[in-house]
C-alpha cells in the first residue's frame, strides 16, 4: 500500500496554490488531493485506511470527497483518540478536547464513512477502571472499529524521560493480558477490532520489552480466552 512517504512533494505545492470551481459548489484542493491519492491507492487495491483527516474536508467539500472515496472501495477513517480523560490528554498533548473528536464522528458518519478508534491501553495514571470507561465510551459512539494499542515506551522522547524517572510503570505482560480481555468482554460485539497489541521498534524500545515478542503476546492470548470461555462483548449491556 502507498506511505505518506511516497507522495511527490509537488502535490503540496498543488494543494496549497489550487482551488477549482464547479458551478456554485467551491471544491478546494484538499479534495483533488484526496482523490488522486486515493487513485494511485486503488492500484495497490486492498481495503484503505486513512491515517490523518484534513479539516477542511469535514465542510461542504466533504460530501464530495466521501463520494469520491466511496466510488471504487471502502474506506476507514482512523482517529487518534487514545482516552477519553483531559487530564490524560493534556499529559500526552493529544492537542484537541473531547468535543473534537465527537465532532469529527458525527461529521463522517453523516458521511456514511468507516471510523476507527485508536486507543492506547497503560497510559500513565490511568487505572483498568478509567480505561474501561473509555471502552463505554466508544461502545455508545457511531464508530464501527477500534484498536487497542499497548504503551510504549520509546527512546528520545518525554515520555521516556518520565519513565526513567520512575514517574510510571508500563504493564507487565499479565497485567496487559488481563487489562485486554477485560476491555474485550465489555465491548459491543459490532465493533471491529483492528488491533489488540503493538511491537515498537525494537532499536527505541525501552519498555515493556516484552511487547517485542508480538505473536508470543497474541498466542497467549487466545490461550487465555480459550480457556476462560472469553469472548467480545460478554459483558456488553448494549446502548
Amino acid at each position: 500500500m502507498m506511505t505518506p512517504a511516497m507522495i511527490p512533494p509537488g502535490w503540496c505545492r498543488w494543494r496549497r496554490m489550487l482551488e477549482l470551481q464547479l458551478g456554485s459548489l467551491r471544491l478546494s484542493i484538499n479534495v483533488l488531493f484526496l482523490a488522486s491519492l486515493l487513485a494511485l491507492m486503488l492500484a495497490d487495491g486492498g481495503e484503505i485506511a486513512l491515517w490523518c483527516l484534513a479539516a477542511s474536508l469535514m465542510h461542504e467539500s466533504g460530501h464530495v470527497a466521501a463520494a469520491l472515496l466511496w466510488w471504487r472501495q471502502p474506506v476507514w477513517v482512523e482517529l487518534g483518540l487514545q482516552t477519553i480523560h483531559a487530564d490524560t490528554a493534556a499529559y500526552i498533548r493529544r492537542g484537541y478536547p473531547l468535543s473534537t473528536f465527537e465532532t469529527a464522528v458525527q461529521k463522517l458518519h453523516a458521511r456514511h464513512l468507516e471510523i476507527i478508534v485508536h486507543t492506547i491501553l497503560g497510559l500513565p495514571g490511568e487505572s483498568p477502571e478509567r480505561m474501561l470507561a473509555t471502552i463505554d465510551y466508544l461502545n455508545h459512539q457511531p464508530v464501527q472499529g477500534i484498536k487497542l494499542q499497548l504503551l510504549h515506551v520509546l527512546k528520545g522522547t518525554d515520555l521516556a524521560d518520565d519513565y526513567l524517572a520512575g514517574k510510571f510503570q508500563t504493564l507487565s505482560r499479565e497485567e496487559y493480558l488481563d487489562l485486554l480481555i477485560s476491555c474485550l468482554e465489555h465491548l459491543s460485539p459490532d465493533l471491529v477490532i483492528h488491533r489488540v497489541t503493538g511491537d515498537g521498534p525494537k532499536d527505541l524500545l525501552i519498555a515493556p520489552l516484552w511487547s517485542a515478542n508480538k505473536r508470543m503476546v497474541l498466542n497467549s492470548l487466545l490461550k487465555k480466552m480459550k480457556q476462560e470461555h472469553i469472548f467480545q462483548g460478554k459483558f456488553y449491556h448494549g446502548k
